[in-house]
C-alpha cells in the first residue's frame, strides 16, 4: 500500500520532478541509542532528565522521500475516505454506550448510586411509587423494579452475608411499605390483612418491626389494624428471636401466639395502648411458630428486602422507620412503636453488651441447625 501511494504521490509532481542523488546514511543516523528509565524503587526524589538532542549532520541532503510522502496522504482522496471510515469505527463503540445510557436514564433503570444523603434512584422511584405519590397501578410499577433493586443488592448487604451471631446490619425500626400478599406469617404476622371482631371488620393500616439484635427478645413485631366505622383499633404484636444463619439468611421463631390490644388515640392524636392487658383471640389469629428462614435480598441505609426462603414469592419490603438512640446508643427505641419489649433491658442494650457466657449459651447449635435447615431448603 506504502508503495503505491509513493507511487501515486510522485507521479502528481510531473514528469520535471527530478530525484536528488542518493548517499550513504550519516554515521548520526545510523546510531540512535535511548536512555531507559527505570521506576523509583527506592522511594527517592524522581528528577526526569530530558531527551539528549542528536545533532543534524549538515551533509545530509533535504529528506525528499518523507515530502513525498506527506504530500501523497494529504493529496489522495482515497486516504481521507478512509480515515473518516476508520473513525467512524473507532467510535461506534462510544456511540453505542452512549445510546446505552440515554435509553438507560430515560427508562430510569440503572441512575445514580446516591450518597449519604440521598438514597439511589431506584429506591427513589421505588417508595415514590407505594408511599408518596400512589395512584392506580402504582404498586404494579413498583414490583416491576424489586428485581432490579435485588440485582443491585444495596449498599449494606455485603455487610450482612457474613457469619456471626451480631451479624445483623438490619438492627433498627423498620416498617412495611410494601407486601407481594397478604400472608405475612411467614414473618410472623397475621395470616389476613383484615379480620372481624368486636361487632366490626378491622383491615390492617400498618405493619412494624423493630429488631434489638440476636437471641430471645431480639424482635418485635407489630400490626395495627382500624376498624371500618368508628375509630376503634386493635393491635397483634409478640417479641420472637433471631438467629443469623449466614449467607443473609437468618432465623426468626417466634414462641408465643400473637396478642391483641386495643389501641386509642391520646389527646394529642398519637395512638397508646388503652390498658396493658392483652384481649382474648390473639390466638385465633396466629400460634406460635418456630424455625422461619428468611433471605435478605436487598439492604441499603433506608430499605430492607425480605424474601422467604420456602416460598420465594413471599416477600415484603421495609423502610426505615425515625429511630432515635437512648442511654449513649446502647439500645434502639423507634418512636411511634406501640409495645415495646416488656423487657426493659433488651431494649436499652442487653443484646448489644452482654457481660455472661449465658447470653451466648446455645448459639452456636442453634445456628448450625438452622444452616442445616436452610442448606436443605436450597439443595446443598
Amino acid at each position: 500500500m506504502l508503495q503505491v501511494l509513493l507511487l501515486i504521490s510522485a507521479s502528481w509532481l510531473g514528469p520535471t520532478a527530478k530525484q536528488p542523488p542518493l548517499r550513504p546514511p550519516s554515521r548520526s543516523q545510523l546510531l540512535t541509542m535511548q536512555e531507559r528509565v527505570w521506576l523509583n524503587e527506592g522511594g527517592e526524589r524522581v528528577v526526569k532528565k530530558g531527551k539528549k538532542k542528536v545533532e543534524k549532520d549538515p551533509d545530509d541532503p533535504a529528506n525528499e522521500e518523507r515530502r513525498l510522502l506527506l504530500l501523497g496522504l494529504i493529496a489522495s482522496p482515497t486516504l481521507l475516505i478512509g480515515g473518516k471510515i476508520f473513525k467512524d469505527v473507532t467510535s461506534a463503540p462510544e456511540r453505542r454506550a452512549a445510546a446505552i445510557r440515554r435509553s438507560s436514564s430515560a427508562v430510569g433503570l440503572l441512575g445514580d448510586d446516591g450518597d449519604a444523603v440521598t438514597s439511589p434512584s431506584l429506591e427513589i422511584k421505588f417508595v415514590d411509587a407505594v408511599v408518596d405519590n400512589p395512584y392506580e397501578g402504582s404498586l404494579k410499577d413498583a414490583a416491576a423494579l424489586i428485581p432490579y433493586l435485588e440485582e443491585r443488592g444495596g449498599t449494606q448487604l455485603a455487610a450482612a452475608g457474613l457469619n456471626g451471631r451480631w451479624v445483623l446490619p438490619w438492627v433498627g425500626g423498620w416498617e412495611r411499605i410494601y407486601a407481594a400478599s397478604a400472608d405475612s406469617s411467614y414473618m410472623g404476622g397475621p395470616k389476613e390483612k383484615s379480620f372481624r371482631a368486636r361487632g366490626d371488620f378491622f383491615t390492617q393500616i400498618s405493619a412494624r418491626h423493630f429488631v434489638y439484635g440476636p437471641g430471645e427478645g431480639g424482635i418485635t413485631i407489630e400490626y395495627l389494624h382500624a376498624a371500618g366505622t368508628g375509630d376503634q383499633k386493635l393491635l397483634l404484636t409478640r417479641p420472637g428471636a433471631v438467629t443469623n444463619l449466614g449467607s443473609n439468611t437468618f432465623q426468626l421463631d417466634f414462641s408465643t401466639p400473637l396478642e391483641e390490644f386495643e389501641v386509642r388515640q391520646d389527646a394529642k392524636g398519637d395512638d397508646k395502648l388503652a390498658t396493658g392487658e392483652a384481649l382474648v383471640g390473639g390466638e385465633e389469629r396466629a400460634t406460635k411458630i418456630n424455625s422461619m428462614i428468611l433471605r435478605t435480598t436487598y439492604l441499603s441505609e433506608r430499605l430492607w428486602i425480605v424474601r422467604d426462603l420456602t416460598d420465594g414469592d413471599k416477600l415484603s419490603v421495609f423502610q426505615r422507620t425515625s429511630t432515635r438512640s437512648v442511654m449513649d446508643r446502647r439500645g434502639l427505641v423507634a418512636e411511634g412503636q406501640l409495645k415495646p419489649s416488656s423487657d426493659e433491658s433488651i431494649r436499652y442494650g442487653r443484646l448489644l453488651f452482654g457481660d455472661t457466657a449465658e447470653d451466648y449459651q446455645g448459639w452456636k447449635a442453634k445456628a448450625e441447625e438452622g444452616m442445616s435447615e436452610r442448606d436443605k431448603l436450597l439443595g446443598r
